[in-house]
């Protein structure tokens, strides 16, 4: 049997038709079959739906539009830093240990002494 998609007002219309039938006197399996549904559906329907109004529905798709929006401005902040931190990591040069670091600073420093006892004596 094919499925068949419900947009939120045939929801709306449907869950105020059951209560209807409810406040008849029906059970919940025959009101929900009376309105073409199975009880799961029902149920499913009222805890998303449930005492909603239409401007409440059009507010609630409001929301899920900002929240795709946000969702969609993280994901590529994310993807951002991402690629930052690994440009990051291949600019700078490799971590090296204490020892090879300290021998790398004396020869820098070595390097660069003459060039400013240069510039100091000018």
């Amino acid at each position: 049997m094919a499925r068949k998609r419900y947009n939120d007002e045939d929801i709306l219309r449907l869950l105020r038709e059951i209560e209807v039938h409810l406040h008849g006197g029906m059970d919940v399996v025959s009101a929900c079959r009376t309105a073409g549904i199975s009880d799961k559906t029902y149920y499913g329907w009222r805890k998303k739906f449930g005492g909603m109004n239409r401007a409440q529905l059009s507010e609630m798709r409001s929301l899920e539009k900002e929240k795709q929006r946000l969702q969609k401005i993280v994901t590529d902040l994310e993807l951002n830093k991402l690629i930052l931190k690994e440009s990051l990591c291949y600019l700078k040069p490799p971590c090296l240990s204490a020892e090879l670091e300290h021998h790398f600073d004396r020869i820098t420093q070595i390097v660069h002494r003459p060039y400013a006892e240069y510039v100091e004596n000018k």
